[in-house]
């Protein structure tokens, strides 16, 4: 299955669909994913290892960041230790 872009629409799409077994490829024009919220945010992670993910300096993200907010496609954070920490906590699928 093919998604047309990696802003954040496209991503959790297909966040969803490889929660329902599907096979996912997402084409993004640009030269990186993340869309109009880099606009927003100035800053996106992408993370190849969950481990990598996992051990994610949120000091340094609440400086970097514009918003305070974590989108956790994998649901691999509790909300209330995100929230505990300064940061709007969304999970998909939960």
């Amino acid at each position: 299955m093919l998604i047309a872009g990696a802003g954040m629409a496209g991503l959790v799409c297909a966040a969803r669909l490889r929660e329902l077994g599907r096979d996912v490829r997402v084409l993004e024009k640009g030269t990186r994913p993340g869309g109009s919220m880099l606009l927003s945010s100035c800053v996106v992670w992408r993370h190849l290892e969950w481990d990598d993910f996992r051990a994610l300096d949120f000091d340094r993200a609440r400086e970097l960041l514009r918003q305070h907010l974590l989108v956790d496609l994998r649901n691999l954070y509790d909300r209330a230790d995100i929230e505990r920490l300064g940061f709007r906590y969304v999970a998909v699928g939960r």
